[in-house]
């Protein structure tokens, strides 16, 4: 959770300017379909460890009662590996987005970030703070990952919970044994469930609606409007023009939604989890 009275330089994070938040009432992700052959990790196994990270933060019970008023919607498989977000362009609507999870199996095209396990890269709005589309690499070229509750290395459920925490606009957290902290034990389930700072970061940005009490997580959420997706709809392919329906699962109300037409600004930010081959990981 952020310091109210904001980050100090020396912790390496901004000392002014706005939280970042979902302006939807939904939000979507999609997992990229080849999973990690490197790895032995299915788009499948993939794709559940999302939901189970996305339920951490989601159905967890806020301070003052209530859940976070925050839906989410899986899209499903894509084909696109790529970061990216199309904006509108002058004269045009931008062309459909996804806010994809995907591995890298080949590479880690970020040569100063060796000991990155994985990395959130997030559009927002400047002047705002709204977010318009996030996604998540996993350094698997460098790094194993392991999906169940034996032999555990850089446990992938507590990886994709630390940044869904950072996909829905947190920053790391000083507090001990927050999901958020930066540091990261390679062989520790505890990231999987969220501390009171994190409980209490995520109610902060998203304050349960009147009525949320029964929504809260994938499973029997409220339906959102039809045709939900990413800004400008939503595509399997990267930079394409080509659109797929989407369907949606939701919560309660989120904050106010803030149109694109006065939204025109944007910025890549990138949150960071970094593994250091003795000990913790930090970033």
């Amino acid at each position: 959770m952020r310091d109210p009275e904001g980050c100090r330089p020396v912790q390496g994070c901004a000392t002014r300017g706005e939280p970042l938040f979902w302006p939807d009432t939904c939000v979507t992700y999609a997992v990229q379909r080849d999973g990690s052959p490197r790895r032995d990790i299915t788009a499948l196994e993939l794709e559940r460890a999302m939901q189970q990270a996305f339920t951490a933060w989601l159905g967890t019970e806020c301070p003052g009662g209530g859940r976070p008023s925050l839906g989410v919607v899986p899209l499903g498989n894509v084909s696109c590996d790529a970061v990216e977000f199309n904006p509108p362009e002058l004269g045009r609507a931008g062309a459909p987005n996804a806010n994809i999870v995907m591995f890298r199996d080949d590479a880690w095209p970020y040569p100063d970030e060796r000991f990155v396990i994985a990395r959130t890269s997030i559009t927002f709005d400047t002047n705002t703070g709204a977010i318009f589309d996030a996604d998540i690499e996993l350094n698997s070229f460098d790094n194993p990952f392991s999906i169940g509750e034996t032999s555990i290395e850089n446990d992938l459920q507590a990886v994709l919970t630390h940044e869904v925490g950072h996909f829905i606009g947190l920053d790391h957290s000083l507090f001990e044994n927050a999901t958020m902290q930066a540091n990261y034990d390679l062989v520790n389930l505890g990231a999987r469930t969220l501390s009171s700072d994190d409980t209490a970061g995520v109610c902060s940005i998203y304050a349960p609606a009147p009525s949320s009490d029964d929504a809260a997580s994938l499973e029997g959420a409220a339906s959102c409007p039809a045709n939900t997706g990413p800004h400008h709809g939503f595509s399997q392919e990267c930079g394409s023009d080509a659109r797929a329906d989407a369907g949606c699962l939701s919560l309660a109300k989120g904050p106010p939604r803030a149109p694109l037409s006065q939204l025109p600004w944007w910025l890549l930010g990138v949150a960071l989890l970094r593994a250091r081959r003795r000990g913790p990981c930090s970033g």
